[in-house]
């Protein structure tokens, strides 16, 4: 399935040449802080042009806001040889569960997104839309430990995020450090940070801090309820029953504790 097969019919939208000085956007959007990533993106839109149309809509006073296609409208702004944007545009501005879906599927695909970035996305669509990390899998490849790993920096701590970045700790070290107890988080990313630690070496420091401040507690108990309709009899226990287990072993292949099956469910 395509990013975008979860959105309206995009092609029976009218499509209009917009000149690019009349979009607005948003400053995290315009800037992002992937200028060299920007830069490649402009070489190629002037080399191929705009394969897939920026989706917008208009704004009061004659500007236009992308509703998916922020970063390629950014980069076009950098361009000297491009002047207009091919826009679809839609008939009036979309609510926020729909700005949700065009950010998705405008950054999904993006290789350099570190694992709170995606969360940003996917959190949107698993908590308001209903769907399970299967869904996410199916419909866009997310495979369902990388949105598991994105989930869980849910815990992290602004004081330890200030401490990733060019220099500093590896993005894709985000959730590691928000496994950790959260008073420990940023000391622990403060000192990573100083030691240049590799993505490998966090990941063992922080599973062996990991261990060792759970003190061999007993996991809390997962209580889990099968749905079952009465008049279903046996044979919708079973049903149930087995959809269950099903869900059990796809936590367990994607290597991710038995907390999350609720994820997995359909």
């Amino acid at each position: 399935m395509t990013p975008t097969a979860f959105l309206p019919d995009l092609d029976k939208l009218p499509e209009e040449l917009i000149p690019k000085g009349l979009f607005d956007l948003d400053a995290d959007e315009e800037h992002d802080g992937d200028g060299e990533d920007l830069d490649g993106l402009r070489r190629s839109l002037e080399a191929h042009g705009f394969i897939n149309r920026v989706v917008a809509y208009r704004l009061p006073g004659g500007r236009v806001k992308p509703a998916a296609g922020n970063r390629r409208v950014a980069a076009a702004l950098l361009s000297d040889a491009i002047t207009h944007v091919p826009t679809r545009v839609l008939p009036a501005p979309p609510g926020p569960k729909e700005l949700a879906k065009f950010k998705l599927a405008e950054n999904v695909q993006r290789k350099n997104l570190s694992p709170v970035q995606l969360r940003g996305l996917i959190a949107p669509v698993l908590d308001g839309e209903g769907w399970t990390l299967a869904d996410l899998h199916a419909r866009l490849g997310i495979h369902p430990s990388v949105a598991c790993r994105a989930m869980k920096t849910k815990n992290l701590v602004p004081e330890a995020l200030a401490y990733f970045g060019p220099g500093l700790c590896p993005p894709s070290s985000q959730a590691d450090v928000a496994g950790l107890p959260p008073d420990q988080q940023a000391a622990f990313a403060k000192l990573a940070a100083e030691q240049k630690w590799t993505a490998a070496r966090i990941t063992k420091e922080a599973r062996k801090r990991g261990k060792k401040s759970k003190g061999g507690r007993p996991m809390k108990r997962l209580k889990l309820a099968l749905q079952v309709d009465p008049a279903d009899g046996f044979e919708g226990v079973e049903k149930a029953a087995e959809k269950l287990l099903a869900a059990a072993r796809q936590v367990r292949k994607a290597g991710q504790p038995l907390s999350m099956i609720q994820q997995f469910l359909r």
